[in-house]
């Protein structure tokens, strides 16, 4: 008896089940599908996209159909037609999934989805109160036709190190964005564009008196390594150390970046990365031959510490910074805070990024302020000595042959690039990963290509016929 009532309470389940389906329905998931827009489909960013979704249940009612775009909620409806509007103003360009989700009454879903991609449409940069007018690409001349199917080889693949993309064209932001997941408020680590910030602080402090000139002895100005001036040294300028020309021994161009060897790196795991590279002989006569060494650039934030009586960094923040309002900031030092890393270490935004190019552009003036003088601009933007082939070199500054122009430019390890372009009256900034220590010379050759095949042939007076910017892979960009 036992027995068989086990049996029975076992089977109940099985009773109730049997009794349901024969009679009650089946039970079955809706059916779903987008049917506007076609997987496939391209959007100009700023196009509101008309989106429609059919779904049905066999064996009830479709109680409500969701709309997502990459996992995020777009809308609900719960009258078929089952409509939708996606407003694409912010997407990040390239490739994004639609997903429709079915429910029916049941509590039974189903889902499909399209993928369609996003293109860069001509909108302008958002208007901020941060000193940039902006403007569209089309209304100050630039093709931005060109400028989008640039964007479309991007999010192709192939560029998965950028980071920042911005072109200024007559004073007014046209083009800005942002890959990989950065954006417009990220801080980028600019490297070795920290030089040339630098040398602006340096330019600024000959204008205020504080620095005397380029051709002072760098001794007059470190008195507390007044003892490693010896064999020569003594003829060291600050012109000199600006055009990367000391003669010192310096081991940072045949060494790889983070080799422990490089003379760079020791420079920051020593007590004072200042008095090692004060502490090198003597081989070359000062001013006549250009090698890199990240030691100037650092021992220059020490000469304007001591010229100023604070570090660069606070300088930077009242006389540079602060009248182009160029925030946040994040400017680390080294040697357990002794030295303001002014050879690399600097942090900001593209937009600011964007600024400094503009600054030099407008010859010192921003926002009717001049910051820097005239003079200071077109000394520190001349070239100086060859580095190889067409490239040279000024104070903390590179040069190129673009367009026919000789182009001053900023260089960071990476691709953290500021290109100024007075005969085009553009500026152009790049930023991107550094990670990759074996990919730099592509990645360089990369965004290279991104500003002489795209950008610069789409504004006016361009007469890029190609080739024209080499890329040369003796240095490292620290």
């Amino acid at each position: 008896m036992r027995r068989r009532f086990a049996d029975l309470i076992l089977l109940l389940p099985v009773l109730a089940w049997a009794c349901s389906s024969s009679s009650g329905p089946d039970n079955a998931a809706p059916s779903v599908s987008i049917a506007t827009p076609l997987a496939g489909s391209a959007f100009a960013r700023g196009d509101t996209v008309a989106v429609e979704v059919t779904a049905s249940d066999p064996d009830g009612v479709v109680v409500a159909v969701w709309l997502y775009t990459d996992n995020s909620y777009l809308g609900v409806d719960s009258t078929s037609p089952y409509l939708f509007r996606w407003d694409t103003r912010d997407e990040a360009l390239g490739r994004h999934v639609l997903k429709a989700v079915a429910e029916d009454d049941y509590g039974w879903r189903s889902d499909r989805d399209v993928g369609v991609r996003i293109r860069w449409g001509g909108l302008p940069p958002e208007q901020l109160e941060d000193g940039w007018e902006t403007s569209t690409a089309e209304a100050e001349g630039v093709d931005a036709e060109r400028l989008a199917a640039m964007v479309d080889e991007i999010c192709a693949g192939g560029y998965e190190f950028m980071h920042a993309l911005l072109v200024a064209r007559n004073g007014k932001l046209v083009f800005e964005e942002y890959f990989n997941g950065f954006e417009r408020d990220s801080l980028q680590h600019v490297q070795s564009t920290t030089k040339s910030f630098t040398s602006a602080l340096v330019g600024i402090a000959i204008d205020r008196g504080e620095i005397g000139s380029v051709t002072d002895p760098m001794v007059d100005y470190l008195p507390e390594y007044a003892h490693l001036f010896d064999g020569g040294k003594e003829r060291i300028t600050i012109e000199h150390c600006l055009m990367m020309a000391a003669g010192l021994e310096w081991n940072e161009i045949s060494t790889p970046t983070y080799d422990p060897n490089n003379d760079n790196i020791r420079g920051h795991v020593v007590s004072d990365y200042v008095a090692y590279v004060l502490g090198k002989p003597l081989v070359e006569e000062p001013g006549t031959v250009w090698y890199y060494n990240s030691g100037c650039p650092l021992t220059m934030g020490a000469i304007l510490r001591n010229a100023t009586g604070v570090p660069a960094d606070d300088y930077a923040a009242e006389y540079l910074f602060g009248p182009l309002g160029i925030v946040p900031v994040v400017w680390p030092s080294i040697n357990g805070g002794m030295h303001v890393g002014t050879h690399g270490s600097l942090y900001v935004r593209g937009r600011d990024m964007a600024k400094f190019g503009q600054l030099f552009l407008q010859d010192g003036v921003w926002g009717g302020e001049q910051v820097i003088s005239t003079e200071w601009v077109a000394e520190s933007t001349r070239p100086r000595l060859t580095v190889s082939g067409d490239v040279r070199y000024g104070y903390q500054w590179w040069f190129e042959e673009m367009s026919g122009n000789d182009v001053p430019y900023t260089s960071g390890y990476g691709g953290q690039h500021i290109f100024v372009v007075p005969d085009l009256d553009t500026v152009i900034v790049t930023a991107a990963d550094y990670s990759d220590s074996s990919g730099m010379s592509r990645q360089r050759a990369q965004i290279m290509y991104l500003v002489e095949h795209w950008i610069v042939p789409a504004v006016p007076s361009s007469t890029v016929a190609g080739g024209t910017v080499q890329l040369i892979q003796q240095w490292p960009e620290n």
